[in-house]
């Protein structure tokens, strides 16, 4: 079996755009750059932050060749292949594959979903078939793909596929994520994704973890793991509302995408507007986001 354990943080980042809504990946060298100084360990790239599922194939491909070649060696690449068509995405598989990602990932199909958890795995062999010698993860975000099957069942499913590695678990359910941490340890990995619960996640064993809020706050991620592993678990838990009032003003805004791009433009890293059906962020409420951002202290310890 395949193995391949991806720790420590991993920014998602959001994919730059010129203003005519092309991708601008000339932008992804300085982006990196950013990452990398503020202690992040890999990306996944054109996962939901990355606006993956509004791209062209072409586009995709691009966007992942960008990365690959701007990033050392130590720094993990995760590429998100997901889509509605299983075919779409074996293309997708092939191409991160022969690029030399580090691991693929995959959403469940959001528009006609599987209706138990066989035929879910069944769709994940197919994909993963195409990048046999690249760690394969199940991305399960059931708020955006609508996809809410028994992710334990999922995992025990799934064994015969040599390269399934684990899963980008990004849901709320606390309960679900200790039950998918119990199945085969060994080999599975199961990247915490839930962003404003990190402190969570990590008490409850998780080895590495998936966000957009760690495209600007790497840095405070980082002292949160910090004050974990010290033991100081009343001063993390301190600092984790400031992840918690980060997202109260995503949601005030608009959204993690639109008002993550405006925030990372905010940190000198210009990614442009969003791509329809999402709305950019208005010039007065970029103004009153960052105001609402130096309130909070965001700036301050970012």
């Amino acid at each position: 079996m395949l193995k391949n354990d991806i720790h420590g943080l991993i920014a998602a980042p959001f994919t730059p755009m010129l203003s005519d809504g092309s991708i601008n990946p000339a932008r992804i060298s300085d982006y990196y750059r950013q990452l990398r100084a503020d202690g992040l360990s890999g990306a996944f790239v054109c996962g939901s932050a990355g606006e993956g599922i509004s791209m062209t194939r072409e586009e995709r491909m691009e966007i992942a060749e960008a990365w690959k070649s701007v990033i050392d060696p130590d720094f993990k690449l995760i590429v998100h292949i997901g889509h509605t068509s299983y075919r779409e995405a074996q293309i997708l598989a092939e191409h991160a594959e022969k690029i030399g990602a580090d691991a693929v990932a995959a959403i469940g199909p959001c528009f006609f979903k599987p209706a138990c958890v066989k035929d879910l795995a069944d769709f994940c062999a197919e994909i993963a078939s195409h990048c046999p010698n690249t760690p394969f993860y199940y991305y399960h975000i059931p708020g955006l793909s609508g996809v809410a099957l028994f992710m334990k069942a999922l995992l025990e499913e799934v064994k015969p596929i040599p390269n399934f590695c684990g899963m980008k678990f990004t849901y709320h359910n606390m309960y679900e994520y200790q039950q998918c941490q119990s199945v085969d340890p060994d080999r599975y990995n199961v990247m915490f994704g839930h962003d404003e619960n990190l402190l969570g996640g990590v008490v409850l064993g998780s080895k590495g973890a998936v966000g957009s809020l760690y495209n600007q706050m790497g840095k405070y991620a980082n002292r949160l793991l910090a004050l974990i592993k010290e033991g100081r678990y009343d001063e993390a838990a301190q600092w984790q509302m400031n992840a918690v009032r980060v997202v109260d003003l995503l949601v005030k805004y608009g959204g993690s995408v639109p008002v993550g791009k405006a925030m990372q433009t905010m940190i000198g890293i210009d990614c442009g507007p969003v791509r329809l059906p999402l709305r950019s962020l208005s010039t007065d409420q970029i103004k009153s986001l960052e105001n609402d951002l130096r309130d909070i202290g965001f700036f301050d310890w970012r």
